[in-house]
């Protein structure tokens, strides 16, 4: 983007900034915009550990600017890299971001010069300023500009400014008086459990909680980055999750307080692994496995304002084949029955206009998903606020992916699959691999039922190198012989293997029952050469 020679100048009382900058570490070819440079932290002299209170007042941040002695080396005791202290940095208004059509969400994004972002790891990172008191977010945009002296230059636009530090004030003209920069912890620090409340102070917190399952169930990870004020219920509906399967997948969630939104949104595409703690954690403990028997996703809970052509309850999106995505509605509609609730949920947008998609490979839950197969969930704000559809749509969600992830059942060819629960619901996950050259197909028997009231809803996958397809599959309903028969539309298997290498053949499905006091009930897949 061309940026203008002359720039507004903007003055204020009080500016100080914190870059918060982290080991980096994807372990994959970045494009351009997200690409790592050599990572450096912004510390102060005297940081604490990571439980120590940060003083950004500019006495405090001046006195550390003064004995850090200009550039020194030093390192936070909780850091596993060492890091610089800056002098100074001054703030200006940016023409050229002003601009910028609103696709590029330039009033979360800031610039800082080429050399200046360089030197001290900058790419991509999200800054937190505080103006005056009021703290925010913004994102450092690729599109650098330099500055010979390469100074700590902080480009904003005037909307950018306005929104996130709460003003209508048009910026004057005039030099800001340049402050002390202090830089020592992430976005906001972690919090000790989930049901915990932000810092008020900080306004933002920052959770992750791995399985505790063990290796095995680390397959799938629930996530709200926009929790509390910016994207009101997601949080809620992760931590509702976390009390449901807290042994079986990752969590990660940001929190803020207040209505925040304006201040602490971060587009999805542009979180940066370096700015927030708990998203560091979950890239940690959480790699791709390149195409085996089991997926390794990542599902991202969030809210949108409906719009004239793009009006459902939930738009299940992001990099995630459409026939996958589609189970998902198919979970979906199923759970919401059993729930007593209503869910309008779509996958496919083919003649929706404006619908955000989630499909962008940056995307935080694309880029930590095996095959780019992350899942972008949005809701409209009178769907997300009410808590049992909310619920709903996550406990479906959850099911059908846990089971579409599930690792233990790995039957031979021509077996069988069954999973039974003493309880109200059973998820079914199996994989099977055939030969190239093989036809296969599905069985008739798919599990014992108790009533009417049970429902389920099974689908068979094939997995083509790369590429996801939909083999057969649908509702399930139960007869008056108590078991588990295909409903109207059902598709049964049939797929001949003709790509020249052995596929995998995975076979995902849930079921319930209306019969609380049910011993149990048994969903059941079969596959078999024919």
């Amino acid at each position: 983007m061309h940026l203008h020679p002359h720039r507004t100048l903007i003055g204020a009382s009080t500016l100080t900034l914190l870059a918060l900058a982290k080991r980096s570490g994807l372990g994959r070819a970045l494009t351009p915009r997200h690409r790592i440079i050599p990572l450096a932290l912004l510390i102060a002299s005297g940081c604490g550990g990571v439980d120590d209170a940060v003083d950004l007042t500019d006495e405090a941040l001046g006195a550390a600017v003064a004995a850090s002695d200009g550039d020194a080396t030093l390192a936070c005791d909780w850091s596993p890299h060492p890091g610089y202290s800056i002098s100074s940095v001054t703030f200006e208004i940016d023409p050229g971001m002003d601009a910028a059509p609103a696709s590029e969400d330039m009033e979360e994004k800031c610039r800082v010069s080429e050399s200046y972002a360089t030197r001290h790891g900058l790419a991509g990172v999200q800054l937190r300023i505080t103006v005056n008191g009021r703290a925010a977010l913004c994102t450092v945009d690729d599109a650098w500009h330099d500055r010979p002296e390469a100074q700590a230059l902080v480009l904003m636009s005037t909307l950018g400014f306005q929104s996130r530090f709460g003003t209508t004030t048009s910026p004057q003209t005039g030099a800001w008086t340049t402050y002390p920069v202090s830089a020592c912890g992430w976005v906001a620090q972690p919090l000790p459990s989930i049901t915990s409340t932000p810092d008020t102070a900080i306004g933002i917190g920052d959770f992750y909680a791995a399985p505790t399952g063990g290796p095995a169930a680390r397959r799938v990870a629930f996530t709200a980055p926009h929790g509390g004020g910016i994207e009101a219920g997601t949080w809620e509906q992760v931590q509702h999750l976390h009390s449901l399967h807290a042994a079986s997948a990752h969590f990660w969630l940001v929190r803020s307080v207040g209505n925040s939104a304006r201040r602490w949104h971060v587009n999805s595409d542009d979180l940066s692994f370096k700015s927030f703690r708990g998203l560091h954690e979950l890239h940690e403990g959480f790699s791709p496995t390149n195409g085996e028997q089991v997926r390794d996703q990542v599902v991202g809970f969030h809210g949108y304002t409906p719009t004239a052509t793009c009006r459902a309850d939930a738009l299940i999106g992001g990099g995630a084949p459409l026939v996958l995505r589609q189970g998902l509605v198919s979970a979906a509609a199923l759970w919401a029955t059993y729930r007593g609730v209503a869910i309008d949920a779509i996958a496919d947008f083919t003649g929706t206009t404006r619908c955000p998609r989630g499909v962008a490979s940056e995307n935080y839950a694309n880029e930590l998903s095996d095959f780019g197969e992350g899942i972008h969930i949005e809701q409209s704000m009178t769907f997300k606020d009410s808590e049992p559809r909310r619920n709903a749509l996550a406990e479906a969600v959850a099911r059908y992916l846990l089971a579409y992830n599930e690792t233990q059942l790995t039957p031979a060819l021509g077996g069988e699959a069954s999973s039974a629960l003493s309880d109200k619901d059973v998820g079914l996950g199996a994989t099977w691999t055939v030969p190239n050259g093989t036809r296969v197909g599905s069985g008739s028997a798919y599990g014992t039922c108790q009533s009417s009231g049970d429902r389920g809803h099974v689908d068979w996958f094939v997995r083509e190198g790369a590429g996801l397809l939909r083999a057969g599959g649908g509702a399930l309903v139960c007869n008056g012989s108590h078991r588990f028969e295909p409903d109207a539309g059902f598709q049964p298997v049939s797929y001949l293997n003709s790509t020249g290498a052995p596929v995998k053949v995975r076979v995902v499905g849930v079921a319930y029952t209306k019969n609380m006091t049910a011993a149990s009930i048994q969903l059941k897949a079969t596959l078999g050469a024919i």
